[in-house]
Formats: C-alpha cells, structure tokens, sequence
C-alpha cells in the first residue's frame, strides 16, 4: 500500500497556460444535456483472426423516441479505409463474432442467431426460439456455436416453452407464488423462465440445451454475458458459471463453473470446494488448464478475484503464482506464447498487465496500456495486433490499435473517431490527481476536475463525490449514468474521491472498512 509522509494539496492554477491556449485556437461551450445525448457509444471491438478487420458497435440515442438504437460496424484495421455497417444498412446487427478462420460472421437480429459471410452475405438464420438468442460463440473448429435463449425449466422443446409464454400473456391474473426469498432483483420479478446455455451446429442443426431441466441461470445475472462460458480447445465441451437456485440464494456468493459435453450429459461441477465465487471459465490454448477467477471468502462480494487453474486429467486446482494483489477482472491468454493478460483496476484506471508464465517463481505484473481507461481487449490470433476500447473523463469511449509483441505494447493509435467532432466543440478538461493523507497514514488518492468556465485566480464552487458500495471506485472515465462533465457544465469544480475501502489500491485498503 503507497503511503505518504504529509498531506498533498492541489493548486488549481496549474494548467491555466494549457487550458487559455485551446479556448485561442476556438470558441467552446460547456457540454449540454443535448450534447451528452449526442455521444456516440463504442463498444464490444472484435478482431479479426488475422488481425485485419474490426467488428464493433455503436449505440445512438434519439431523445425525441426516447430510445437507443446499435449498429455493427465493420472498419479496416491497417489502411485508411472507412468503417461501414454490417451486415448491410437496413440489419440491425449485435454481439457479432469471427469464425476461427474469419471467412463467416455470427450475429444477433431480431432476437435470434445469424450467420453470414464476412461480407455480409449469404445470411442464415440459425435459430427460431421463443426465448431468442443471444451471447454467440463459436467453437475453435468452427463448427458449432453457443449461445444462450430464455427457457421454462421444465420445458423439454421449443413448443412446450411457446406454449408457457403464450398462456403467461394471455393470463388475466398476473399473480403469482414465491416460494424463495430472491423473487425479484431491481425492478425484474423472477417469472420463473431462467436463461440456458444452448448449442447448435453453424448450419443450425443438432440443436441442443445442454442445461436442460437446469433451475439456474447462465450467465448468471444481472451482469453476466459471454464471458461467463468458454469452448475447450477441442471444441467437445464448454465449461460456465452458474449459480444454484438454493433458498439462500438471495445472500450467497457461492457461484461456481461447470463444464458439460456438447452432445449432452449432466454438468459437472468442478469448484465445489470454494464457498466464494467462482467465474468465467478459460481454457489454456497451451496446456491442460482451464483458468476461471475465484473469490476465497464466502458472503464477501468485494473479495479480491484470484486466478485458479484446474487440471481436469488430475482434478486439482492451483492458484496462478502471481506476484501482486489486484484481482484479475478479466484475462486471456496468447496462443503459441507464455503469456498472460490481465485487466484490472490500478489508481483510478482500467489498465492491461502482462505475466510472462514460463518461469519458474512467481511472474511478475508488466504494465502494457495504463493511459485513461482501457477495457474489453480483444487480441488476434496471431498474437500481434491487439484492439481494445479507451475513455477519459474528457474522452467518450472510441477503439484504439496497436502492435504488441516481446518488448510490450508499441504504435498506439486511435482507429475510431466517432466522437470527435462533438469533443472539439466542448469545454471539457481532463481530471488532475491528488493524494492526500488519509486514516492511519493511508494514501487517499481523488481525481480534480475543474469547470468548463474556469479562470486562473477565481473561485468556484465545488462538488465532492463520493461513490457507492463502499467498495468500488471512481474512474478516470466517461459515465454513462454520473458524468463528471455534466456536473461540472454550471460552473462547479469536483473534487472526486476514493476513500478507504475503494477498490484498485490493494486489497488490505478495501478490507479497512470492513466492519469498521
């Protein structure tokens, strides 16, 4: 844990010079509501096997049909081409995949799971269900594709669950028995309909609920998605996170990871052992593991996630020799090669670390992207080209490239600018940092924001966030739901704090407010 030996204080006349030069080069105005509603949402970047090609989406929001609407779009990675829609203007396309080889795109629209050719064509849709599809992923042979739809548990066809949702929309009482404590979450009552993981053939035949009968969800709610099940690299079985329907259901934390063959057959638990949470199961390209993140202490959801490897051939399970104490949010790892990528939260910020695994003691954590706000990488299979998605509290969210290779991360650049007309029309600075001393000694570490109207040498007023949880943590990002700039458009200066308690400054930090 950093600490320091006196208080730090912030001067906000600093960066007066920087900020009077880009008001010169041209007039902007504080961000409005219509401006906020204007922003271009990017996200879910797709790589291409060969690392040339880039799915991704793009959400719009039109405030007079009070709705959002996303895209797919499709852009070159190494030329100047422009991205377009896929698979054509008139689709509303999602949640779009590669094939392992890149010559076929799966998809998701209208509710129900496509197939086309990369360019768009020859589309097929694969499934019809009542529960519709969603959550694509195909196997590493390609010839299979997974994917999740809304079941009746006790429903053994797509009939009987057409039949159960008809009759529950045409019932005249919508009354209806709980007999567990967890009935709703927020403001979605549990019908009784539960999410199953399913698979078919990319022609869309042999399909198969391999949860079928299962009275819990996967991927288990209200967060989950794709990331909650994987492929072996055989394509002969999936493992998935899942948590039991129980009748404490409500307060437990016990998730665990299952793997089931694809032709069928019960699930198999393999972490019953741990009474903490247990997700989003990999498996190791290069070697007999399948690597899923584990929370030690039951009941306790801000635990620290610990990276597990399990040998199905010996049944035992080892925690990854990493030498750090951040969690490991998200990882992957690169086929042919001794390594791997970690997302996590450091100091404020979403940043990609890398752990070379091929020695001996424990690998240590090598920072590779760490400017702003970095999240949902997605690396080609050649392991040298990597995309990924970066905000800042004065950046809305666009992908970014670059190459990486033994000596890390090199040619960064920006390769969606859907934003930035809008940007270069706003009055929006980038937060400064500030460490201050806190209880017992600690470092407390606050971003500073000031207002669009700012003038060396006056005085605004300020605004102290403080964030929920007690652990979790402000980011230097742009929020969808608390953005810094918004509360900062009437003149008011922020002041945007993680105390004791907050995530991403080690966990003997976030366990200080435990009970305390």
């Amino acid at each position: 844990m950093h600490r320091v030996a006196k208080p730090s204080y912030i001067i906000l006349t600093s960066l007066a010079a920087i900020a009077a030069q880009g008001r010169a080069q041209q007039p902007k105005h504080a961000i409005t509501f219509e401006d906020f509603a204007a922003v271009r949402l990017v996200s879910d970047p797709q790589l291409s096997p060969d690392g040339r090609s880039l799915l991704y989406a793009l959400r719009t929001t039109d405030v007079e049909a009070n709705r959002r609407v996303t895209y797919t779009m499709l852009a070159p990675v190494g030329t100047s081409g422009s991205a377009r829609r896929f698979p054509n203007d008139t689709t509303r396309a999602t949640e779009a995949r590669w094939s392992p080889d890149g010559s076929r795109i799966a998809y998701i629209s209208g509710g129900q799971l496509w197939v086309s050719d990369v360019r768009g064509g020859n589309a097929s849709r694969i499934t019809n269900l009542v529960g519709g599809a969603s959550g694509p992923a195909w196997s590493p042979t390609g010839t299979h594709i997974a994917f999740v739809s809304t079941v009746t548990p006790d429903c053994s066809d797509d009939a009987c669950n057409r039949a159960r949702e008809k009759a529950r929309e045409e019932s005249k009482v919508k009354a209806y028995t709980a007999d567990h404590l967890l009935y709703r979450h927020w403001n979605v009552w549990d019908t009784g309909t539960r999410s199953h993981l399913f698979v078919a053939r990319a022609d869309g035949a042999e399909l198969r609920d391999l949860t079928a009968g299962a009275r819990y969800d996967v991927p288990v709610p209200p967060f989950g998605g794709s990331e909650q099940y994987a492929w072996s690299p055989d394509g002969r079985e999936l493992a998935y996170s899942a948590k039991d329907a129980t009748r404490d259901e409500a307060w437990t934390t016990d998730v665990n990871v299952y793997v089931v063959p694809i032709t069928g057959g019960a699930p198999r638990v393999i972490t019953a052992a741990n009474k903490g949470a247990d997700q989003n199961p990999v498996y190791l390209p290069n070697g007999p593991f399948i690597a899923y993140a584990s929370q030690e202490r039951a009941g306790f959801e801000s635990d620290r996630w610990r990276l597990m490897l399990y040998n199905p051939s010996r049944g035992q399970t080892l925690e990854a020799p990493l030498a750090w104490d951040r969690s490991a949010e998200s990882y992957f790892f690169a086929a042919g090669k001794p390594w791997l990528f970690v997302v996590t939260q450091d100091h404020g910020r979403d940043k990609l670390f890398r752990f070379r695994m091929d020695g001996m003691g424990a690998a240590k954590p090598e920072l590779l992207i760490g400017e702003h706000n970095n999240t949902q990488f997605t690396l080609a299979r050649n392991a040298n080209t990597i995309a990924w998605v970066r905000d800042a509290a004065h950046r809305p969210h666009e992908v970014y490239v670059a190459t990486i290779g033994d000596r890390g991360v090199s040619g960064i650049r920006q390769l969606t600018h859907h934003n930035d007309s809008l940007v270069a029309r706003l009055s929006l600075y980038p937060v400064q940092e500030m460490w201050s001393r806190g209880a017992l000694g600690d470092s407390v570490h606050s971003f500073v924001l000031r207002p669009p109207q700012w003038e060396a040498g006056k005085k605004f007023p300020t605004i102290l966030l403080i964030h929920g949880g007690p652990q979790g943590a402000w980011l230097d990002t742009w929020h969808s739901r608390w953005n810094y700039q918004m509360m900062a458009a009437p003149g008011f200066g922020l002041v945007i704090v993680n105390p004791r308690g907050s995530t991403g400054y080690g966990q003997p930090f976030l366990d200080s407010v435990t009970k305390n």
